[in-house]
């Protein structure tokens, strides 16, 4: 009897033991707890300068952002709730309409590594100390608006962005991107990104490769065969896979005839199949108000 009490007890602890654990487990995986944010409650500064435009980036108008689980140096700001939207490009059009002491009234998010996201208004001033942009009168209203997506992810980045063009010339990182330009004309846009190259690529990358090449499951669409043609050769082979493998063993640390990230027009100048040359840059003539490009990233070596 005694031994039967003692069984049982030893048991009864067992199973509230191990169910506290399970208990404690899962609450440890799954963070649902936004980061604490603080805004300006003043209007901060920024002047056009010589260029003139002033790029503002989201961390630099909070005022304090902390999370219980994500280190300070990974939280995520950006603009207007688009993650892509990490900086923002202000030009003489700005100040149209204002008085030379309304700030503008930007929403500045934050979110964690689990995806919580936090919010606050900061106030923000353009002014024009330098004299830069002429009068009200002179100011043309043209716009340049860039989206870069990613193919098949919803992964964020930070690509190279240049554009060139009249009284205008500005490089900055991004993912997205609203530009103003005092005139319209002809625009030279860039993008580029050639860092992290095994990003996404796995051995499934060189098995789907394979099966394509042996007609068992061909490619379905354009960005695929782009993707799997890491040696630039205007064809999928094996010297394709043996690339890859190269970079998984790290006999390479990067592909040898491709950037990391390749980008393609989607509204625009749609590349041509049969053609492996694809540009960084593209010319752009700006003649309507409000012009958009939208970009596909394809990540070089990821088929799936």
């Amino acid at each position: 009897m005694r031994n039967t009490i003692l069984l049982s007890c030893i048991l009864l602890f067992y199973f509230t033991l191990g169910k506290t654990a399970v208990l404690n487990s899962s609450l440890d995986l799954e963070d649902t707890v936004p980061p604490k944010i603080s805004c300006f409650n003043y209007a901060l500064t920024q002047n056009i300068k010589s260029t003139g435009f002033a790029q503002v980036f989201a961390k630099d108008l909070i005022l304090s952002a902390v999370d219980d689980e994500t280190a300070p140096e990974e939280l995520r700001f950006y603009f207007d709730g688009n993650p892509k939207m990490s900086s923002k490009l202000f030009g003489c059009n700005t100040l149209l309409g204002l008085s030379t002491s309304a700030p503008i009234e930007l929403k500045i998010t934050v979110e964690d590594l689990s995806g919580n996201q936090a919010h606050c208004i900061s106030p923000l001033l353009i002014t024009d100390t330098l004299e830069i942009c002429p009068s009200d009168s002179g100011i043309s209203n043209y716009s340049l608006k860039i989206e870069i997506t990613p193919y098949k992810t919803n992964s964020i980045f930070d690509a190279n962005i240049s554009v060139v063009g009249p009284n205008f010339n500005q490089s900055f990182s991004g993912q997205s991107a609203q530009i103003e330009f005092l005139d319209p004309g002809k625009y030279e846009v860039c993008i580029e990104k050639n860092d992290d190259p095994i990003n996404g690529v796995s051995t499934a990358d060189i098995y789907k490769i394979r099966r394509h090449i042996l007609g068992i499951e061909e490619f379905t669409d354009l960005y695929q065969y782009i993707a799997a043609d890491v040696n630039n050769s205007c064809s999928i082979t094996a010297s394709d896979m043996s690339e890859i493998k190269k970079l998984l063993f790290g006999t390479i640390d990067k592909f040898r005839h491709k950037d990391s990230w390749q980008f393609v027009p989607i509204n625009f100048s749609p590349p041509n199949p049969t053609d492996c040359t694809f540009n960084k840059c593209w010319v752009i003539e700006i003649k309507d108000r409000n012009v958009q490009l939208e970009f596909a990233a394809i990540k070089i070596g990821d088929v799936r």
